[in-house]
């Protein structure tokens, strides 16, 4: 081989090289960039298609979400403006202990009657489960206990704890 074919030989790898660096930084990014989504419009469809629910159950599950998403949304509303409150107090060179003591009282309150809300959703639908179904559907819970009550790991956002 010449130098002149060596060099177009070289010239075409590190255009090559060059590509495929391109495009895997592409990838990377994009995939980091794509937000899970846990509320996204199929998270509906999900359980009723895992459990293979019939048309009656499918519309009674999302007549329970619903529902759900009714009762919940007052209490997450007090919830964020409790936190704002709370965290708007910090500009303040001096808040009182009671006052901090009161609201994080009133923000756990919240957080109990949320989780009692889930509670008793997740009740109404084990209870639309057929007999078949339900040890399937105890399995899926106890997988999104373990998963809602995993450590934290450092460095990773946390997900809010929604179902």
């Amino acid at each position: 081989m010449n130098d002149k074919q060596k060099l177009y030989w070289l010239w075409a790898a590190i255009g090559l090289l060059l590509c495929l660096n391109l495009g895997t930084l592409g990838w990377v990014v994009l995939k980091t960039q794509q937000p899970r989504r846990p509320n996204a419009p199929n998270a509906d469809a999900y359980l009723a298609r895992r459990l293979g629910f019939t048309p009656g159950q499918r519309s009674r599950y999302q007549q329970y979400r619903r529902e759900l998403r009714t009762a919940l949304q007052p209490h997450e509303d007090s919830l964020r403006s409790l936190r704002q409150e709370l965290f708007g107090r910090l500009s303040q060179p001096a808040v009182s202990e009671t006052y901090v003591d009161a609201l994080v009282q009133r923000i756990e309150r919240q957080h109990g009657q949320i989780t009692q809300l889930q509670f008793r959703h997740w009740q109404q639908v084990r209870s639309l489960c057929t007999p078949g179904q339900r040890p399937q559907f105890d399995r899926w819970m106890d997988r999104l206990v373990k998963t809602m009550n995993r450590p934290r790991q450092p460095g990773r956002r946390e997900r809010r704890n929604q179902f």
